[in-house]
């Protein structure tokens, strides 16, 4: 049934629409059935029933649908939009977790208003403005040439944002045109014989690119060949190349003796005798290798040995002899200066007679020296006898504590060196066998954790004072005349193995390692000749076995203020690291 109202379909029973409730006319359908029983065709005039009528409820009906349609479309946009917008809001917080800011504050802004995302993007924005900042300046900077300036603004923003791809071309271009221009610079420096800033230049980029074969050759075959020795001549500091050639004057303007390298080799302390003042006028002096900036420190230095850097290069420890007399013997005592300041600290506290040779930990932190005679006590002590009883000290600078290692660790102690080796924490003690005597002495190595030594040589020969490698794994000593020995510095000390190297005429007890650890320089003596022995080769296809050349190399051979060569420092400074971005040179 038909409902004319609503124009709804109704079952043929019933008499009101199901849907509106409108009740159907008895009229309503009969034309229609009479029309359908007649035979096919067209009548010639329709039934009056079916003569059109008003429809007032399909009149509705029709004029709603096209609104009905719009909503269902607009329901059916919007659900997309969502979608979309949620599909781009999940693609922005994927591209936050892998560190592609840009990315996600792009999908973001594409994600309109769902959820958070304005405020997510604003975030985004706020947090990498100074990173963007720091990219255009430093873009700036690399265009003005300034490549160091570039990277150091740079590294942050690839830190903070890995994925950032401007910054991390910008960086990879500053790296580029640094390397160009240190590689040009060391041309530059090689042409001119500035070996110091030829080998500085070379070992940065050597730090920044460690797999390049041709770069490293050139650094180990520069430091062999060219990098200076310091040395004292007529009480003039120089430097001088271990061929004995591009001899340069540093400074004349003091006397000057005991001449010891910084631990990056770009300054020098030493001391100086005042002829004009009586025995204590020794000073303590540092220079920059260049000639500049000669400044004095202290007075009151007891000759007979260097002073000694700290590792970090901040601080010198030295003897220092008073003016004051104990029944004829000079009291001592261990003395740290501030390099900055001149700050100057007694880390004897007043405690020792005769306290010397302080030596730095690698790590700068301690300070170990010795004590002869007396050890331990009131510096008023009537009189220091033979044979001395020598006992080591360890002294914290930062807290003013001492320690001692007793009495019975290394009886006969003269001198000792702290290796620089921050691994191993161990001493090299040289003793006298009678207390005095340069006639023979003994060698040994000494746990300052445990205080128990382990003797290295018999102490039947004349030896001079063991130096240290500069990375702690070896150290080298002159036995009698003409022969060096080096102990390699594993296992058991007793156990360590010696190589024995020989000149062709006597040297004297002056030896020094090469910057790289691959050679030592021992000097000549009075009359004799200086020689450089390879442990080492820096050509791996160098003949062994081969007789080495000497050298003429006059310097100051004095006993109390010498003027002995150096090659590289007693404390080197750790091998130069470029900044990174994740750990590796060159990498983002």
């Amino acid at each position: 049934m038909f409902c004319t109202a609503c124009a709804a379909f109704n079952r043929p029973a019933g008499s009101r629409c199901a849907s509106c409730g409108a009740a159907f006319r008895a009229t309503t359908m009969a034309p229609v059935l009479e029309l359908a029983r007649q035979p096919v065709g067209l009548p010639a005039a329709l039934p009056a029933g079916l003569l059109p009528r008003p429809m007032p409820g399909l009149r509705r009906a029709l004029a709603v649908a096209p609104l009905v349609a719009l909503v269902v479309l607009a329901v059916l946009a919007f659900r997309a939009e969502q979608e979309r917008d949620a599909r781009r809001y999940r693609e922005a917080e994927a591209a936050v977790a892998t560190g592609r800011y840009p990315v996600a504050i792009e999908a973001f802004g594409a994600a309109g208003g769902y959820r958070d995302a304005p405020e997510r993007r604003d975030d985004l924005i706020a947090a990498l403005a100074p990173h963007r900042a720091a990219t255009a300046g430093a873009a700036l900077a690399l265009a003005a040439g300034n490549h160091d300036a570039a990277i150091a603004a740079l590294l942050p923003v690839v830190r903070a944002v890995p994925r950032d791809d401007e910054a991390t071309r910008l960086l990879a271009e500053a790296r580029r045109a640094r390397a160009a221009a240190l590689l040009a610079a060391a041309a530059a420096a090689e042409a001119g014989q500035d070996w110091l800033e030829a080998e500085r230049v070379l070992a940065t980029l050597a730090a920044e690119d460690p797999d390049d074969p041709d770069l490293a050759a050139r650094l180990a075959t520069l430091r062999r060949e060219h990098a200076p020795l310091l040395l004292t001549r007529d009480r003039a500091l120089y430097l001088v190349g271990p061929d004995g050639a591009g001899e340069r004057l540093v400074t004349g303007a003091v006397p000057a003796a005991w001449p010891v390298w910084n631990p990056d080799r770009s300054r020098i302390a030493f001391a100086s005798l005042d002829p004009d003042t009586p025995r204590s006028g020794i000073r303590l002096f540092v220079v920059d290798a260049s000639g500049e900036n000669l400044t004095q420190l202290a007075t009151g230095l007891r000759p007979y040995a260097p002073p000694v850097w700290s590792p970090d290069g901040t601080r010198i420890a030295y003897t220092r002899e008073a003016d004051d007399l104990a029944e004829g013997i000079a009291l001592r005592s261990i003395r740290v200066v501030d390099v900055a300041t001149g700050h100057e600290t007694d880390l004897s506290a007043g405690r020792f007679a005769d306290a010397s040779s302080p030596t730095w930990s690698p790590t700068g932190d301690r300070l170990a020296f010795v004590v002869r005679d007396g050890g331990g006590q009131d510096p008023s002590i009537a009189q220091l006898t033979h044979p001395q009883i020598a006992e080591i000290w360890i002294a914290t600078p930062e807290t003013g504590a001492l320690v001692s290692l007793g009495r019975r660790a290394a009886p006969t102690a003269w001198r000792i060196a702290w290796s620089p080796d921050p691994t191993a924490d161990r001493l090299v003690v040289y003793g006298r066998t009678d207390g005095t005597s340069f006639d023979r002495g003994t060698i040994a190595v000494l746990d300052p954790a445990t205080g128990k030594a382990k003797t290295v040589n018999p102490g039947l020969a004349t030896v001079s004072m063991p130096v240290w490698s500069p990375d702690g794994t070896r150290f080298a000593y002159v036995e009698g005349p003409t022969t060096v020995r080096v102990h390699a510095a594993s296992g058991a000390p007793g156990d360590w193995p010696a190589r024995t190297l020989t000149t062709p005429d006597p040297v004297s007890s002056n030896l020094s390692w090469s910057v790289d650890g691959g050679a030592v320089f021992v000097a000549g003596g009075p009359s004799s000749l200086a020689y450089v022995l390879a442990l080492d080769p820096v050509d791996p296809q160098a003949a062994s076995g081969v007789e080495p050349e000497g050298i003429v190399l006059p310097f100051d051979l004095d006993r109390r203020l010498s003027g002995a060569p150096q090659w590289s420092p007693l404390n080197p400074a750790p091998a130069a690291t470029p900044e990174t971005v994740d750990g590796v040179a060159l990498d983002g």
